[in-house]
């Protein structure tokens, strides 16, 4: 396997959410630090359990409460 994707950088991060803020988005976010770009693909060695089970539940939950799904 190749050398891993490095994610989206912190400071991008901040400034969508800079913008999501001024447009009066609504959104949450949340970083998982050590997790490599690819950690939710159960399939790559950047899989990371713990944290695509968090983000997981976390989407869903999120959808929810604002009834993007059932």
């Amino acid at each position: 396997m190749g050398k891993p994707t490095p994610g989206i950088p912190v400071a991008q991060v901040e400034a969508l959410k800079a913008a999501l803020a001024a447009a009066n988005k609504t959104a949450e976010f949340k970083t998982y630090p050590g997790a490599p770009h690819g950690f939710h693909a159960d399939y790559r060695a950047s899989y990371r359990r713990e944290a695509a089970e968090d983000a997981w539940s976390r989407m869903q939950a999120w959808f929810k409460k604002y009834t993007v799904l059932g």
